[in-house]
């Protein structure tokens, strides 16, 4: 008779050895969570930035439509910033946002007439002109631990040529 191969034996587990994976996934796993989250927290500044930034446009848009010496329609346009619709109804587009920090500017209004009425052009006379700025706004980070509590952002600015 054929004498009946050994089964192969399993090491023993080395008592060194014993739940050292988890560790190690433990000190992994914390500084890739922080640098997602971080990262998950500049993408929601970014998309803040850019909704201020199309808000302001579209402001911007609407007064060079309108007449935008009347105050009525400023007004509006500061509701566009700040709603994303002119009756200034529903939740702000960026919570924070104060009302003071958009500024709205048209060639009658007498802080801005002499940077927006009659401006000459090249060869074609002169244009009026309409513009929104938002300035002041600070964003205010989810994770402050990861990133500064606030992170200031640089002044948005939109100017038009105001309808004739």
């Amino acid at each position: 008779m054929n004498p009946r191969p050994a089964a192969p034996r399993r090491p023993a587990p080395r008592r060194g050895q014993q739940g050292l994976a988890l560790v190690e996934l433990a000190l992994v796993l914390m500084p890739l969570m922080l640098l997602l989250a971080a990262t998950a927290d500049l993408g929601r500044a970014f998309y803040t930035f850019n909704t201020l930034a199309q808000a302001a446009r579209g402001a911007a848009r609407y007064l060079a439509l309108v007449d935008a010496s009347d105050a009525n329609r400023r007004n509006e346009a500061r509701n566009l910033v700040l709603y994303g619709n002119t009756e200034g109804s529903g939740s702000k587009l960026v919570a924070d946002l104060d009302p003071d920090d958009v500024e709205i500017c048209a060639p009658k209004v007498a802080s801005c007439a002499a940077t927006h009425a009659g401006q000459p052009t090249a060869g074609v006379g002169t244009v009026d002109l309409v513009s929104v700025r938002i300035s002041g706004y600070a964003y205010t980070s989810v994770f402050s631990v990861l990133l500064p509590a606030t992170l200031g952002f640089s002044d948005i600015r939109v100017t038009m040529r105001a309808r004739p």
